[in-house]
């Protein structure tokens, strides 16, 4: 069972929450030790997390279920949403991406399992197989992964958006472009200008 209200530090240097509550904009880490064989599930709502992408920390809502198998394994299954503000990929105006994902990992403490031999197929279980170095759970880093793989390739501030004017650079969606003509007929147009 996971204590209540203890807190300890890893040899990782991060904070160490053996209660396994998320809090704040605290690193949360969880120990092997802290987890037991029965399923347990944790809760958090507008969890901070830090992207590199963003300067403003994302806030999470969601849960993640941990159950201990054996020693050195640990199944986690989550879920996790937000609305995330990005640039938009059209105009870099701020839009709204609703994140959401169901995750679930295979975590195991120690050396990779070795592959076998011979070619085989992959199997689900091995899909999200995550080996670590110690008996150590960083949340942070699970679901910073799980944006980072839902993220779009384009995020826009509506479907239509009609972004940046090529010759010029003004917001098309607010602002009608005095460009001439000719500028505007090729999206290369822009090259000619350093041919002169």
């Amino acid at each position: 069972m996971i204590p209540a209200k203890t807190k300890t530090c890893g040899k990782s240097g991060k904070e160490v929450f053996s209660t396994g509550l998320f809090r704040g904009t605290d690193v949360v880490v969880i120990r092997f030790d802290d987890i037991s064989e029965t399923a347990e599930k944790i809760s958090f709502e507008r969890q901070s997390l830090a992207l590199e992408t963003e300067s403003t920390p994302v806030l999470l809502t969601g849960f993640v279920s941990l159950r201990r198998r054996g020693e050195d394994e640990v199944i986690l299954r989550g879920h996790a949403e937000a609305l995330i503000e990005m640039e938009c990929s059209r105009c870099t105006e701020r839009a709204g991406w609703p994140f959401a994902a169901d995750f679930e990992y295979r975590i195991v403490a120690g050396a990779e399992p070795a592959a076998p031999a011979e070619e085989v197929e992959s199997r689900g279980e091995d899909a999200d197989l995550l080996c670590l170095d110690t008996p150590e759970i960083d949340l942070d880093e699970i679901l910073r992964e799980q944006v980072y793989l839902h993220m779009p390739q384009q995020i826009l501030c509506r479907p239509d958006c009609r972004g940046l004017c090529v010759g010029c650079g003004v917001d098309l969606n607010s602002t009608v472009c005095r460009c001439p003509e000719e500028t505007l007929s090729s999206p290369f147009a822009v090259l000619n200008k350093l041919k002169q």
